[in-house]
């Protein structure tokens, strides 16, 4: 793939969301541990390994680092999904996947290692689905209801109230899938308040 002389940003790249420069600068000041992790996670999610993404746990966990600044958990995964989805897309190589991000010099030497061992591994496989399979769906219907746990399990107590969702999607192919999600009270105030957030962010550019 070609570049620009002097253009400091990968080719992949010029079609980045608003925010993703601040996102890589988050990436960069995570411990190699919860990134890597986070990588590994958010290649299930995009191989539909995992139907939904607790990104509340990262941000509990984030917190207790004390960063200065504190990164944004929810940024970080959306830049990773984004990064990932589009590799995949383009079929790229880990060591093409690297070089691309390089020239951007946006990203530290910490960070491309944990992509680069990431997309060695999971990479081809993720490369190797359809490319229908890797875009996005859109929200056709959401159904919720408060409910109270009447078994124990590893997510949540005996007669502990949880809301159960109910997230119909419409797939690039024509066909709706159905996701059930089960939160506890905290983490569906947690989901609550990030729509509020982005309901928010959406009137300032309305």
């Amino acid at each position: 793939r070609s570049k620009k002389a002097g253009h400091n940003k990968m080719g992949i790249l010029s079609n980045a969301p608003q925010g993703f420069a601040s996102a890589v600068a988050a990436l960069n000041s995570l411990p190699k541990g919860i990134l890597s992790e986070m990588c590994q996670d958010v290649v299930a999610y995009l191989q539909h390994q995992a139907p939904f993404f607790a990104v509340e746990q990262y941000a509990l966990t984030i917190e207790t680092l004390g960063l200065d600044p504190q990164p944004d958990a929810q940024a970080c995964v959306n830049a990773l999904v984004f990064l990932f989805r589009l590799a995949a897309s383009e079929k790229l190589s880990a060591d093409a996947l690297v070089s691309e991000l390089k020239s951007s010099m946006e990203w530290s030497d910490a960070v491309l290692a944990v992509v680069s061992h990431t997309w060695k591994e999971q990479g081809p496989a993720l490369s190797a689905l359809p490319s229908d399979t890797l875009s996005e769906g859109k929200l056709v219907s959401m159904d919720w209801k408060l409910a109270t746990a009447i078994s124990s399990s590893g997510c949540r107590s005996l007669n502990s109230p949880y809301v159960s969702l109910r997230l119909r999607v419409a797939e690039p192919t024509g066909d709706s899938r159905l996701h059930t999600v089960e939160l506890s009270i905290a983490e569906f105030q947690n989901f609550a308040a990030q729509l509020r957030e982005m309901a928010s962010t959406m009137e300032t550019i309305a």
